[in-house]
């Protein structure tokens, strides 16, 4: 599984999803879209507090 986007904003690099999680406060949540082989799906994860 691969995330593709984070909160609607590409992800490339693992730097590109912590600037994402580094801009919400803990217990907010952040939506992921995910790639996998089977196709893509989102996810959403709350960070934690």
């Amino acid at each position: 599984m691969v995330i593709v986007e984070a909160d609607r904003k590409q992800v490339n690099t693992p730097a590109d999803l912590k600037k994402v999680i580094d801009a919400r406060r803990p217990g907010d949540s952040v939506l992921l879209r995910v790639k996998n082989e089977r196709g893509t799906s989102f996810v959403a994860v709350q960070i934690p507090k």
